[in-house]
C-alpha cells in the first residue's frame, strides 16, 4: 500500500435536484508544484560522484504533510522523506533520508503508511552469508521519525524454494499485512503470516506485482510481463485490452466495489499506457501521456507503472507512468474523475514532466489535493550525449484541481419585499448556482433573531448547475416596524464571496395590543360589581380586531362582552364590570389580573394589567312595602371591613328602582312619578335598573309627585358608600327586593 488508506465518500444533500445537461464535472487539472521543486520534482543522491540511488515507490503522511521515496542506495534501502515545500523532512531520521541495511544487499520495492504515522517498508534482500545470492521478502517496521518500530521488529521470510521478488504491500483498516510477490514461475501472498502460492497462469512464470485488500479480503495482481490477471475470492479475471497482443500489470487499486488496473498494452507493435475496471466486467481504456510536451501526431509509447486515489469532490483516479520518444523517458501521470460512469466516459486530463528520467514515475500516492510521485532520474542527456549516467531519487508534487475554485452565488427570485404578519415565518425564493469550477457545498445563513429553520443545506452543486429553494424565514425578536432580512451562503472552499450574501427589506404587519389600567376603584365589594376602566392600545402595525379585555379569578367579569377594533397608533378606552367570587376576606385586598385578549396579539408581556382593591362588604338596605304607589321608605345601614376607615364605609346616598311589571322594560324614571320604558340590554334581559336617589340615608324616604299606574311593580334598593361602592345582591330575605301591586 502506497498510501495512507482513506474513505473518500461525497453525501449528496437533501434538496440537491438534479444538474442539468450544462452543468457536469469539469475534467481534473493537473500541475506541477513549483513549491515543491523548481520543475516539480527533486533529486537526491546519497553519496556526492556516480553511485546509484534508486527509487521504487511512494507514498505520503497527510498528518504530517510528508512525502516518500522509498527504493535502494547502492546495497542498502533507501527511505526518503520530504517536507510540502520539497525540503528533505529533519524531522526523519534527522535529516530526512535513511540509509537501511539488510542483508547482503537489500532495496525497496514498496511502503505503507499506517493511520499513526508508522511505515512498512518491503524489500528484497539477499540473506545468503556468501556465495550466489538468495533473495528472500522482507517487512521493516520504521516510527515516524525514522528510527526501527520496537513493536514490530522485522520479518523475513521466503515466498518460496526459489529467489523472491517481492511486488507490493498493503495494510488492511485492522492492521493485517498482505504482500505479494513471485517466486520460481509463481505468484505468493503473504497474509498475516500465512504463505499461500497462486498458479495465476498455469504453463508460465507470473508474478504477484500489486496486492490491496476489499471487504471479502486481499486482491492480488499478477502478470506475466504479457498477461495480467486479477485475483478475489478465489477466483481469477484476466484483464485484456481490444487488440492488444501484450498486457501487463503493474499497479492495482480497489475502489467503489470495483479493481482498477494500470501497465502496458501492445498494439500494432504501439506500447500504451491503460486503465482497466474489473468488477461484474472488464472495461479498458488505452491512452498516452503527452500532455503538453507531445503533439497528438508525435509517436509516442508508455505503460502505467502504478495508481492512486486522491479523495475530494470529485473523487480523482491519477496514474503515474512514463511517456518515450527518441529523446528518452519522461514522467507521465492521467487523472480521471467521474468514476461513476462508464470507463470510456471518465472525464481525462495528462501531464507530462520532462525529467531526466531513468524508468518514469514508477510509483505514486495521492491525498487531497495532490500526489507525490517516486521515480529514477538519471544524469545523461539524448540530445547532446553528455553526463555521467549516475542515478538519482527523484521526489515530486503534483497538484489535483489546484485552479479550480468553488464560486457559488445566491440570489432572491421573490418577493421583491417581504412581509411577515404576526409571527408567521414568511418565504423568501432563493437560488444557487455554481459558476465555479469545482463541486461545492454550502449552506445558507442568517443572523439573530432572523430564523431561517438553522442552517439551510443547499447540498452539493457541480459547476453550472442551479437550485432554487423556498426559505421560511421567521423573527425571534420583538418585531420592528420595518427591517433588513441579509441572507449569507457559506460555503468552506468558496473564495470569492461578492456574490454570496443578498439582502431582502422586510416589512412587518402585527398586531400588539397594551394595555393600562385608566381606572380603578379603590375597594370592591363581596357582592355587586365595580366598574375598572382601561386603555387598550395598538403599539403593532395592523388593525387588531376582535379584542377584549378579560379577567381571572378571583375577579368575575360581568356584562355582555363586545369585541372591537384598534387601528395601529390609536388607543381605545374599554369599561368592565367585576365582581369577586365568594370566599375572600373584608379588609384584604383582591388581586385582580386583566388581560386584552387578541387571536393575533404578538407580544403577551404588555398584554396585562393588575389592580388589588380592598374587599369591603356593601351596605345594606330595609323597605318597607310601598303605600299606594306613591310613598316609599326604609332604613340603610354602614358598610364593614377591617382596616377600613369609617368614612369609607358611611353610607353616601340611597337608591331605589321600580320595574313594572310585564310587557315592556319600564322603570321609574324620577321622583315625579313618571315611567319610561328603556332597551333591553345585549343579552336581551331588562337587568339594566334607573336607579332614582332618595332623601335621607340611615332613615330613608320619597314621595312621588304622582301616584304610579295601576299595576304590578318590582322594588330594589340599595345603600351607595362614599366610594362608590352600592349593594348588589337583592333578595326578598334582604328587605331590599320588594314586590307590590298598585290598585
Amino acid at each position: 500500500m502506497r498510501r495512507r488508506r482513506v474513505l473518500a465518500a461525497v453525501a449528496l444533500s437533501a434538496g440537491v435536484f438534479a444538474a442539468p445537461a450544462a452543468a457536469q464535472v469539469q475534467p481534473p487539472s493537473l500541475t506541477t508544484d513549483t513549491r515543491f521543486a523548481f520543475a516539480g520534482v527533486s533529486e537526491f543522491d546519497f553519496t556526492a560522484g556516480v553511485v546509484d540511488d534508486t527509487a521504487a515507490r511512494a507514498a505520503v503522511d497527510p498528518d504530517l504533510d510528508r512525502a516518500y521515496a522509498v527504493g535502494a542506495t547502492s546495497t542498502s534501502i533507501a527511505v526518503v522523506a520530504r517536507r510540502a515545500d520539497g525540503t528533505l523532512d529533519s524531522g526523519f531520521a534527522g535529516d530526512g533520508s535513511l540509509e537501511l541495511a539488510l542483508g547482503r544487499k537489500a532495496n525497496a520495492v514498496d511502503v505503507a503508511v499506517l493511520d499513526d504515522g508508522r511505515l512498512r517498508v518491503l524489500a528484497r534482500t539477499d540473506v545468503a552469508a556468501s556465495g550466489p545470492a538468495d533473495y528472500d521478502t522482507a517487512i521493516v517496521g520504521l516510527l515516524p521519525d525514522g528510527s526501527p518500530d520496537p513493536a514490530f521488529p522485522t520479518v523475513t521470510f521466503a515466498g518460496g524454494a526459489g529467489n523472491d521478488a517481492p511486488g507490493a504491500i498493503d495494510v488492511d483498516v485492522d492492521g493485517t499485512i498482505a504482500v505479494v510477490g513471485g517466486t520460481g514461475a509463481d505468484t505468493y501472498l503473504w497474509t498475516g503470516g500465512v504463505l499461500t502460492t497462486i498458479d495465476a497462469f498455469p504453463g508460465a512464470n507470473d508474478a504477484g506485482v500489486d496486492v490491496a485488500f476489499n471487504a471479502a479480503g486481499p486482491v492480488v495482481l499478477s502478470s506475466t510481463g504479457t498477461r495480467t490477471a486479477v485475483r478475489s475470492g478465489g477466483l481469477s479475471t484476466e484483464v485484456t485490452v481490444p487488440l492488444a497482443t501484450s498486457v501487463s500489470g503493474a499497479a492495482l487499486l480497489v475502489h467503489g466495489g470495483s479493481a482498477y488496473v494500470t501497465g502496458a498494452a501492445t498494439v500494432a507493435g504501439d506500447s500504451d499506457a491503460y486503465l482497466a475496471r474489473v468488477g461484474s466486467t472488464v472495461e479498458t481504456r488505452r491512452f498516452d501521456f503527452r500532455g503538453s510536451v507531445f503533439s497528438g501526431d508525435q509517436p509516442v509509447t508508455g505503460a502505467g507503472q502504478d495508481l492512486t486515489l486522491v479523495p475530494g469532490d470529485p473523487d480523482t483516479l491519477v496514474v503515474s507512468g512514463f511517456a518515450e520518444t527518441d529523446r528518452g523517458r519522461e514522467w507521465g501521470f492521467a487523472a480521471f474523475n467521474s468514476l461513476e460512469r462508464p470507463l470510456a466516459e471518465l472525464q481525462y486530463t495528462d501531464l507530462v514532466v520532462p525529467v531526466a528520467g531513468q524508468g518514469g514515475a514508477s510509483g505514486v500516492a495521492g491525498t487531497e489535493g495532490y500526489v507525490a510521485a517516486a521515480g529514477t532520474l538519471r544524469d545523461f542527456s539524448l540530445e547532446t550525449g553528455t553526463g555521467t549516467n549516475d542515478l538519482s531519487i527523484g521526489l515530486g508534487r503534483v497538484l489535483i484541481d489546484n485552479e479550480k475554485r468553488c464560486d457559488l452565488a445566491l440570489a432572491v427570485i421573490a418577493p421583491v419585499e417581504l412581509v411577515l404578519r404576526g409571527r408567521t415565518p414568511g418565504e423568501v425564493s432563493v437560488r444557487v448556482t455554481n459558476n465555479g469550477k469545482r463541486p461545492c457545498a454550502g449552506v445558507i445563513r442568517a443572523p439573530a433573531p432572523w430564523v431561517v429553520g438553522g442552517a439551510v443545506d443547499v447540498g452539493r452543486l457541480v459547476p453550472g448547475q442551479t437550485l432554487t429553494r423556498t426559505l421560511a424565514v421567521g423573527y425571534d425578536a420583538p418585531l420592528p416596524n420595518d427591517g433588513t432580512l441579509e441572507l449569507t451562503l457559506a460555503a468552506p472552499a468558496d473564495t470569492a464571496l461578492g456574490d454570496n450574501v443578498v439582502r431582502l427589506r422586510a416589512v412587518f404587519s402585527f398586531c400588539d395590543l397594551a394595555l393600562s389600567v385608566l381606572e380603578a376603584p379603590p375597594v370592591i365589594g363581596t357582592e355587586g360589581a365595580r366598574r375598572f376602566a382601561f386603555t387598550v392600545r395598538n403599539v403593532g402595525t395592523a388593525p387588531c380586531r376582535a379584542a377584549q379585555v378579560i379577567t381571572r379569578a378571583p375577579g368575575v367579569r360581568g356584562g355582555a362582552v363586545k369585541p372591537y377594533s384598534v387601528a395601529p397608533g390609536k388607543s381605545v378606552e374599554d369599561e368592565i364590570s367585576v365582581s369577586i367570587v365568594r370566599g375572600l376576606k373584608t379588609g384584604t385586598k383582591a388581586p385582580l389580573a386583566f388581560r386584552v385578549v387578541h387571536g393575533e396579539d404578538v407580544v403577551i408581556a404588555n398584554d396585562t394589567a393588575t389592580s388589588e382593591p380592598v374587599v369591603v362588604k356593601p351596605g345594606d338596605t330595609n323597605a318597607r312595602t310601598p303605600l299606594r304607589g306613591i310613598s316609599f321608605s326604609g332604613r340603610a345601614t354602614k358598610g364593614s371591613a377591617r382596616f377600613v376607615s369609617a368614612r369609607t364605609l358611611r353610607v353616601a346616598r340611597v337608591q331605589l328602582a321600580v320595574r313594572r311589571l310585564g310587557g315592556e322594560c319600564r322603570w321609574l324614571s324620577s321622583a315625579r312619578g313618571d315611567v319610561r320604558t328603556v332597551d333591553e340590554s345585549d343579552a336581551g334581559k331588562c337587568d339594566e335598573p334607573v336607579w332614582v336617589t332618595v332623601k335621607g340615608t340611615e332613615r330613608w324616604s320619597l314621595r312621588l309627585a304622582k301616584r304610579l299606574p295601576k299595576g304590578r311593580y318590582e322594588l330594589r334598593t340599595r345603600a351607595v358608600l362614599r366610594n362608590g361602592l352600592a349593594e348588589g345582591r337583592f333578595t326578598r330575605s334582604d328587605k331590599n327586593l320588594i314586590r307590590f301591586r298598585v290598585r
